[in-house]
């Protein structure tokens, strides 16, 4: 079958106004109380009159509910993106990476756990080390290495969410953490002359978010970094590499929107044609229960 392009955009726009019903339901899955949430933004460009403008998108992502939600919010990157998305939800933690809008959480505007990223950090030590030639890096590298190892075997042991805690919190990984954080102040405050620009970087960064890079030894439940969001938000990211940019403000709300079905559908081990194809026929039939026709539900009945 042979369709003209702007067919398929038509389409694609009215499915998508089909998918945006889901959201406000899907939204409530994630935000439930108690739960735990990872959030990581990316950008996107889309052509205007004025030419192509830098916009974002952003992931939510909650690895309990296996529930995955993008929105575009007219691409904005602040603080009141984040603030209007969460509302009044009652979620017991935040996992990000150190961009400074999230640091409101910190602030005591949200009663809410604030988590920076490891893998963020760890990021920053193997540039210092590779690429700006500092070999102290390494030492930070080996005891971060260390951390990511003990949660390998906390998963491959099976420990409940009550182990971990107690493992993140033995004697050993105090003793790493403590070890960890005197190389740091002396970095910090003592050698300071002869660090490489990128080594002075990672050093700051580690040391302004020392607490929240720490905080996931609180609870057996958080996780040692963000990668669940950044895995999430990578597909659009590749996206982006090959289409350059959305025609207008429209196509990236849409790709927002079908983008949180697929990533959901995939963390559910679904198929996102074939729950589209029965969200579309559900709604064909007349269904507007959309609390039950989310991925997560509408197999359920």
């Amino acid at each position: 079958m042979s369709v003209c392009r702007q067919t398929l955009i038509n389409w694609y726009g009215k499915m998508a106004d089909h998918l945006t019903k889901l959201i406000p339901a899907m939204k409530e899955e994630a935000l439930h109380e108690g739960a735990n949430i990872n959030v990581d933004e990316t950008w996107c460009r889309y052509q205007s009159r004025f030419g192509h403008k830098k916009h974002y998108i952003w992931c939510l992502a909650n690895k309990a509910a296996k529930t995955v939600i993008f929105f575009y919010d007219e691409g904005k990157r602040n603080r009141n993106v984040l603030r209007d998305f969460l509302g009044d939800s009652k979620i017991n933690s935040l996992q990000s990476d150190g961009y400074n809008v999230y640091m409101y959480l910190d602030d005591g505007l949200h009663d809410i756990a604030h988590l920076c990223c490891m893998a963020h950090v760890r990021a920053k030590f193997k540039y210092a080390y590779e690429q700006g030639m500092d070999a102290r890096a390494k030492y930070f590298l080996d005891k971060i290495g260390w951390l990511y190892n003990q949660e390998k075997t906390y998963r491959r042991q099976g420990l409940t969410a009550e182990e971990i805690k107690d493992e993140r919190n033995s004697e050993k990984v105090n003793q790493v953490i403590t070890e960890l954080r005197k190389k740091l102040d002396f970095h910090l405050y003592f050698d300071t002359a002869s660090q490489s620009e990128l080594m002075q970087k990672a050093v700051n960064y580690m040391h302004t978010f020392w607490e929240q890079l720490f905080r996931y030894r609180s609870d057996g439940n958080y996780t040692i970094d963000n990668s669940l969001a950044e895995r999430c938000i990578r597909p659009m990211t590749v996206e982006r590499k090959n289409s350059l940019f959305f025609c207008s403000k429209a196509g990236a709300k849409a790709s927002a929107i079908f983008h949180t079905i697929i990533e959901t559908c995939k963390q559910l081990g679904l198929s996102a044609r074939k729950y589209i194809n029965d969200f579309l026929h559900a709604t064909a039939l007349g269904r507007t229960d959309w609390q039950n026709l989310t991925p997560a539900k509408i197999y359920l009945k």
